[in-house]
């Protein structure tokens, strides 16, 4: 990975800002992370398109090793044929070590799904979670005919960051959100 720095001066009481994608080397096309510090407690967020939307986040404030993801859908249908939903998770190793994390998606019937993938040190992976549905969970759905139901827990031997995002044809837009951190916390930067 690389890395790219930025200083910005933001006045007590304003709003300041800058696009990462200005900084020179900036790697774009690809997943990536952003971290800050900062003398004074200050709140910071991230503008950004995802599925062709205007989307934003807060920050992260910490890490963890696991964190939690309700309401989680997928419709039924072969992979490819569901595409008037999406769902993925962003997920982010802030640690000095590669980790592998543990993606489980509990289901709506009791059923559960546990899937492990590999994060690099200090860099950002996307995962699509409809890939993750399988079986008759993708054909047939928790709720015949209908879909599946899920929330989601991601854990990690180190403390990771963890985003989900959804986005909903039928709706016209999507939402995301960081989880709801659990387990032993670090910094998120």
């Amino acid at each position: 990975g690389s890395s790219c720095r930025h200083v910005a001066t933001v006045a007590g009481l304003r709003r300041g800002g800058f696009d990462v994608a200005s900084l020179v080397s900036f790697p774009t096309g690809q997943p990536y992370a952003v971290s800050y510090t900062s003398t004074q407690p200050v709140g910071v967020n991230i503008a950004s398109q995802t599925e062709g939307e205007e989307a934003g986040s807060v920050l992260a404030p910490q890490a963890s090793t696991q964190w939690l993801f309700a309401e989680g859908f997928r419709p039924v249908g072969e992979p490819g044929a569901t595409s008037a939903v999406t769902e993925y998770l962003k997920l982010y190793n802030p640690s000095a070590v590669a980790t592998t994390i543990e993606i489980t998606l509990n289901y709506n019937n009791g059923d559960h799904e546990t899937f492990r993938s590999n994060l690099p040190s200090r860099a950002g992976i996307r995962i699509d979670i409809h890939s993750l549905v399988t079986g008759t969970k993708a054909t047939l759905g928790t709720v015949e005919g209908v879909g599946s139901f899920y929330g989601v827990k991601v854990q990690s031997a180190v403390p990771i960051v963890a985003f989900a995002g959804h986005f909903d044809d039928f709706l016209g837009g999507g939402f995301g959100t960081l989880g709801t951190p659990l387990g032993s916390l670090g910094t998120a930067g």
